[in-house]
């Protein structure tokens, strides 16, 4: 037997065994049955309803709200994040009902009414709060790196923001490589380009990712975008970041900057349509 039924078997004969206290007949059933149900010492029972009556009670309550995001609620907001390719909070707010509908329909989702419902209640700071606690062990953290840092660097300015006053033409640029679980090997890559004030977005693909393939691919994306290109933002990518891709863009008279290196949030516009506008690897 547990040490929760007992406990409660002792609660359960509290009073009667306090409103008998002088009579040693009816306090030794009480110890006669309890020790039969239980299997206690009988000199310990009388220790147990002691400490049982001078319990205070104030400091065993367990205070503070009541946990409202149980665990099958949190099981079910891992599922969406896994399924979603494990993004960030922001991310995965913004489309929870959207893969809830669609596991819904292929008949996947298992979970209950009452977390399901629970789930889609979740604001954005509690989705960024659990998720920041799941590990993340299907895919890399920082994703499979293809970027290599040269001495160009050196020559073209890092940008970070604000983007709030940025003008029409101010394009943020990223390549996504479809390669499966390995870089290894040729394969395509999508150049994905964002306008950050209008979010306009072109896309083309290409074999590799080699300097000339990259500046055919954005002089075909320049053709698609009715407006001007004022300037363009990548990453520290080496198909970018080189010198044939410097001088085409000091030739036209368009602004090449750059993120830090591993800070995704300097390429926040074309970095969160990777995923939804592109399929990455694959």
């Amino acid at each position: 037997m547990n040490m929760v039924t007992k406990t409660s078997i002792f609660e359960e004969h509290l009073e009667k065994w306090l409103k008998v206290r002088k009579n040693k007949k009816a306090r030794g059933e009480i110890i006669k049955n309890i020790c039969f149900v239980t299997g206690v010492h009988p000199k310990s029972i009388p220790r147990s309803f002691k400490r049982l009556q001078m319990r205070d009670s104030a400091r065993t309550e367990k205070r503070g709200r009541k946990t409202y995001y149980t665990a099958d609620s949190i099981a079910t907001l891992k599922e969406v994040w896994v399924v979603g390719s494990e993004p960030c909070g922001d991310n995965l707010h913004a489309v929870i009902s959207e893969y809830v509908a669609v596991l819904k329909r292929d008949k996947v989702w298992k979970h209950t009414n009452d977390a399901t419902s629970k789930l889609l209640k979740m604001s954005l700071g509690t989705v960024k709060l659990k998720v920041a606690t799941f590990n993340r062990t299907q895919f890399l953290q920082h994703g499979k790196s293809t970027t290599k840092k040269g001495a160009i660097h050196q020559l073209i300015p890092v940008r970070t923001g604000p983007w709030h006053d940025a003008s029409v033409g101010t394009e943020q640029i990223d390549t996504v490589a479809h390669c499966g679980s390995s870089v290894a090997g040729d394969f395509v890559y999508t150049l994905n380009s964002t306008d950050v004030p209008t979010l306009w977005g072109t896309r083309r693909a290409q074999w590799n990712k080699g300097q000339v393939a990259t500046i055919q691919s954005m002089e075909h994306m320049e053709g698609d975008t009715p407006f001007p290109i004022l300037e363009r933002h990548p990453d520290s990518g080496s198909e970018f970041i080189n010198w044939l891709c410097k001088k085409w863009s000091d030739a036209r008279n368009q602004k090449l900057t750059r993120s830090r290196p591993n800070r995704k949030n300097d390429n926040s516009f074309v970095e969160e349509r990777n995923g939804t506008k592109v399929v990455p690897n694959v």
